[in-house]
């Protein structure tokens, strides 16, 4: 499986895996690999992250899953798990997310896991979403 946008580039892809994982070491975090239980097959990757290509964007939740496995309540399962990991284990204040407008199921997979909408960031082209420790603590 590759990103949508690295389908034609394997080389970039792995780059892009690679950068993210390493980011571990640096921030104690990065994204996980998303796995089926049933049969091990790795069908996306998500979690909590600073992009290391434009880290000014702060603590993010982002998710990828493969079209095949969208709509299964999968990334809801991965987007709490991100929050009680950033919330519980590392005592993070605030973590954000970001999606497009047209993107209507991954923003009620945001606002179903307690995100407000902040406001629209035109250089991203994305919503930005944010939730507090405390009103993570509320849900």
């Amino acid at each position: 499986m590759t990103l949508a946008f690295f389908e034609d580039d394997l080389e970039k892809c792995r780059h892009f895996h690679e950068t993210h994982a390493a980011q571990r070491a640096i921030n104690g975090f990065a994204p996980w690999v998303v796995e089926l239980k049933a049969t091990s097959q790795i069908i996306g990757w998500g979690g909590l992250h600073i992009d290391p290509f434009d880290p000014g964007w702060g603590i993010e939740v982002g998710y990828f899953l493969d079209h095949a496995h969208r709509r299964q309540g999968l990334a809801s399962e991965l987007v709490a798990a991100s929050l009680a990991h950033g919330f519980n284990d590392f005592g993070m204040e605030e973590i954000g997310a970001y999606a497009r407008p047209a993107n209507v199921a991954s923003i009620g997979v945001l606002t179903k896991s307690g995100f407000r909408l902040v406001l629209y960031e035109p250089k991203l082209e994305r919503n930005r979403y944010v939730i507090s420790a405390r009103e993570w603590k509320r849900l």
